[in-house]
């Protein structure tokens, strides 16, 4: 019975002597409200990619999508709120895409691009956001930077 006390006691101690630490690093605070489709008009749209045909097929705070009505074309912005923009880097990377580091305005982030496809994706502190288009003629994805930076301009309102 002693031995059974002394095990409970012992069991039941403090952990003074425990050296667990919380981690130091801050998280990143949330990046900037960006607004319905990352502020692109579908005007917007069309004159920065040159695809005159396309028409937004889908709308929300986090997604949108513009098509062509044939489908060989497709533009599309996507918020990730409180996401790591390295899970997608890594992504684009085992898919076999050319992946490339980008700054934007000061904010960091990556391209990806394969043959009819180009995307961009910038970190907002804690948030990031994603274009991509796909289509014929779409290389050498200049418009990445475009899109990018008129998402970046239109932040907060």
């Amino acid at each position: 019975m002693l031995l059974g006390v002394a095990l409970v006691s012992t069991a039941c101690g403090d952990d003074a002597g425990s050296t667990t630490t919380a981690s130091s690093t801050p998280a990143a605070a949330p990046g900037a409200f960006l607004g319905e489709c990352g502020g692109a008009s579908d005007d917007d749209i069309r004159g920065i990619t040159g695809f005159d045909t396309v028409n937004a097929v889908a709308r929300n705070g986090i997604k949108c999508v513009w098509e062509s009505s044939s489908g060989d074309r497709q533009v599309m912005f996507t918020w990730f709120r409180g996401s790591p923009i390295e899970r997608e880097r890594t992504i684009a990377t085992v898919k076999g895409k050319q992946v490339t580091d980008i700054e934007v305005s000061g904010f960091h982030g990556f391209t990806a691009n394969a043959a009819e496809l180009c995307q961009v994706a910038i970190q907002d502190g804690a948030d990031f956001f994603h274009w991509m288009v796909y289509g014929p003629n779409v290389q050498p994805c200049d418009m990445l930077r475009t899109l990018a930076q008129l998402t970046l301009d239109r932040r907060g309102k």
